[in-house]
């Protein structure tokens, strides 16, 4: 039932609220299943529900907003846990928000490189899983790694946009 309210929130709010058709408006779907935000503003029930259906999941807000500290350690936090942005209610959560969802330079890089050993040792070759740096890589593992390369091009293309370049 409550996967049920997601989905139908989604597809209520995923038009008029966000740009893509696979975001979930997290903070209008606690209130429709009985759920109240807490002061951090964490949701994360609706988390494995989300990501259970397809859908991006994005944290609610936290709503204590001159608490800086606390948003930066809820939202990296939230980020560990699997949400791939926050809803921000005011302008100073932006900058701390977009340092904690972009992926650092060492982990795109890493996301390069065991992109390219499964592609040719793995793929090519047809193997389940290969090694990289001692660790095992399979299919998981490279999909979460082209899902960082993908996240990484799409803010490039925006800071472009945004530029003017």
């Amino acid at each position: 039932m409550v996967a049920e309210l997601i989905l139908f929130n989604f597809k209520a709010t995923s038009s008029d609220t966000l740009s893509s058709p696979r975001s979930l408006n997290l903070s209008s779907s606690t209130s429709g299943m009985g759920l109240s935000l807490c002061p951090q503003g964490q949701s994360k029930i609706s988390l494995t529900l989300a990501r259970a259906a397809g859908i991006v999941a994005i944290d609610a807000p936290y709503v204590t907003f001159r608490d800086t500290e606390g948003f930066e350690k809820d939202t990296l936090y939230g980020r560990q846990l699997g949400f791939e942005g926050r809803l921000l209610i005011h302008p100073s959560q932006i900058e701390p928000s977009h340092r904690i969802y972009t992926p650092a330079p060492e982990r795109v890089e890493w996301a390069r490189e065991v992109v390219k050993v499964f592609e040719e040792e793995g793929i090519a070759k047809g193997s389940a899983a290969v090694s990289y740096k001692g660790k095992m890589v399979d299919t998981p593992v490279y999909l979460g790694a082209k899902q960082i390369l993908e996240t990484m091009a799409e803010i490039e293309v925006r800071e472009r946009k945004r530029s003017g370049k």
